[in-house]
């Protein structure tokens, strides 16, 4: 989709991944599609930056879902989110994205966790 991007950082053992645009069933999948690389090179610590994502659709939800899941169940890794708007706070409480992540303020303080 024009106008979507995805950063990926690597701090320390820690990866950072900021996508920036609208996201929706296939950006979530490009989104998803940046840990890959991280992951298989053993990376299991990241945080995601949704600060440039001021909307996401149902389908975007399902997308950061199918994500949790995968790198907490599957890969036995840790998600830290940071930038997530209160509306998206609620939506994630509601379909259970915040029992398996931690939320934080900024990047430094995910970081440091």
């Amino acid at each position: 989709m024009a106008g979507f991007s995805c950063g990926v950082t690597v701090a320390g053992d820690t990866c950072i991944v900021r996508p920036v645009g609208y996201l929706d069933d296939a950006t979530g999948r490009e989104m998803r599609a940046a840990f890959q690389e991280p992951l298989q090179r053993g990376v299991r610590r990241f945080v995601l930056n949704l600060q440039g994502t001021p909307v996401i659709n149902s389908q975007g939800i399902t997308q950061v879902l199918e994500l949790v899941e995968e790198l907490v169940y599957d890969q036995q890794g840790s998600l830290a989110l940071v930038g997530v708007s209160e509306l998206y706070l609620e939506v994630f409480r509601t379909v259970g994205i915040l029992h398996l992540v931690r939320t934080f303020p900024d990047e430094a303080s995910a970081l440091q966790r």
